[in-house]
């Protein structure tokens, strides 16, 4: 009901209503990715539009994917994903969503990707701190890197904020920079779900 909001809306309806971005340039969108361009860290400068958090995360995967080929890596496929997480509906993000309920009817459909457990610290009952469990959790990581073979994985997606899986599960500080440089140290890609907590739901543009 914002009224900026509307009366933009119209205006651009008025000119058109749809370009196919992959065929037609258009000034909004053009627009819109110099303004998110720098909001975004030095040397993210390339932007993307999708219609949906399904397809942002899918569109994320099969970019690794190609990413993979591309650099003479083709062993590398697998994304792995926690458990439990949620990614998206579409048969490329349901197979990067931990949630057994959910893909259980298009199993024979999709090929399910490994997991590790979320975060989920304050539930655990040890005698470790909460920054001793991050590191904990992080290492889990690591474990399946190796169990799974290093060159046939090429991406590790997460959600920094939990949203409807986890209910806004927000990992020790020590699990973050602890899976940056699991990821690094493997050529592995870091994929970041924020579609549910980036573009200002935190009160910063990215959570």
């Amino acid at each position: 009901s914002n009224r900026n909001v509307l009366d933009a809306m119209k205006r651009q309806m008025d000119r058109a209503t749809f370009a196919y971005r992959l065929h037609f340039e258009n000034e909004p969108a053009e627009e819109l990715a110099r303004e998110l361009a720098g909001k975004l860290p030095e040397g993210m400068d390339r932007i993307f539009f999708v219609s949906g958090g399904s397809e942002a995360t899918e569109s994320c995967i099969k970019l690794a994917r190609q990413w993979a080929v591309a650099t003479g890596q083709a062993s590398r496929w697998k994304v792995i994903t926690r458990f439990p997480s949620y990614h998206g509906g579409t048969l490329g993000s349901l197979s990067i969503t931990g949630d057994d309920a959910l893909a259980e009817t298009f199993e024979p459909m999709m090929r399910a990707m490994p997991t590790v457990p979320a975060p989920n610290a304050w539930r655990d009952r040890d005698n470790l701190s909460m920054e001793q469990r991050g590191i904990r959790y992080a290492d889990m990581l690591e474990e399946k890197i190796l169990a799974e073979g290093p060159d046939s994985v090429v991406a590790f997606i997460m959600e920094p904020i939990g949203g409807a899986a986890t209910a806004a599960l927000v990992a020790p500080d020590s699990y973050y920079p602890r899976i940056r440089e699991i990821c690094d140290r493997y050529g592995i890609l870091l994929i970041h779900d924020e579609v549910m907590s980036g573009a200002g739901r935190t009160g910063k543009f990215l959570g």
